[in-house]
């Protein structure tokens, strides 16, 4: 283990010295890297996994998710879809998320690279059912709800049809309540954005969300010290629940 994790270092220093993505892709280092993440991620399913195996697994995903990063990988990337990553990477975030935190933040990054302007992976999300898992996530600080955040306002911003199978999961109002209510400004920003394209593509998605309070949440900020906040959530209120307002 300890050389492969030495191994796994020295990958992700060549990737982030600026060496030609495709160069290296080519090589095979992407093929790897992701039929690496994809055993570890059925080792913790199965309970098989060694002390320190999150070693391995933290430079490994920052590898992987340098390398999606790359526009030269973006062809590529289309091929990630079904091999079993995205519920590998959804098994490493639940199992470290307690202990190891740092971890599953890297492989929400990753997540964030492989779903951003891609349709394909977005959809795959919901096909494999990962929102719940993340929806879990919303409560934890320290960059994981802000990671979360923006993976969810990557589904959203595919348009009506994947906003209205977020809009299926009914944890996900009560989950952007709790993120409005949060300390943490760029936690509201984004919970704000991602009801804004939920709401703007799904007529149901009003009613909804003020049956489960979120009105009251919404007012709750309308008066935040932070003015593109408090102009985020006026606007909202004008625009979806002006007949509500108090």
């Amino acid at each position: 283990m300890p050389t492969a994790v030495e191994c796994a270092w020295c990958l992700h220093y060549i990737v982030s010295s600026g060496v030609d993505s495709e160069c290296l892709v080519s090589q095979g280092v992407l093929h790897q890297a992701v039929t690496l993440l994809i055993a570890l991620g059925r080792a913790i399913d199965s309970g098989a996994t060694t002390d320190g195996v999150e070693l391995l697994i933290y430079p490994v995903a920052r590898c992987l998710g340098n390398l999606t990063a790359s526009r030269d990988t973006t062809p590529r990337r289309s091929r990630l879809v079904d091999c079993g990553l995205l519920p590998a990477l959804s098994s490493i975030i639940s199992k470290f998320l307690p202990t190891q935190p740092s971890v599953s933040r890297e492989c929400l990054w990753l997540l964030n690279n492989l779903t951003v302007g891609e349709e394909r992976f977005c959809s795959a999300f919901l096909k494999y059912n990962l929102v719940p898992v993340l929806l879990q996530l919303i409560p934890f600080c320290g960059g994981i709800n802000t990671l979360v955040l923006t993976l969810l306002g990557n589904i959203a911003e595919m348009g009506p049809e994947l906003c209205d199978k977020l809009r299926q999961h009914r944890e996900i109002f009560s989950a952007l309540c709790t993120s409005m209510r949060a300390a943490d400004t760029e936690a509201v920003r984004l919970a704000l954005e991602v009801l804004h394209l939920i709401l703007m593509h799904c007529a149901q998605a009003c009613v909804e969300f003020a049956n489960q309070n979120g009105v009251e949440a919404l007012e709750a900020i309308q008066y935040n010290s932070n003015k593109e906040i408090r102009v985020r959530a006026n606007f909202l209120m004008d625009r979806y629940f002006a007949d509500k307002a108090v």
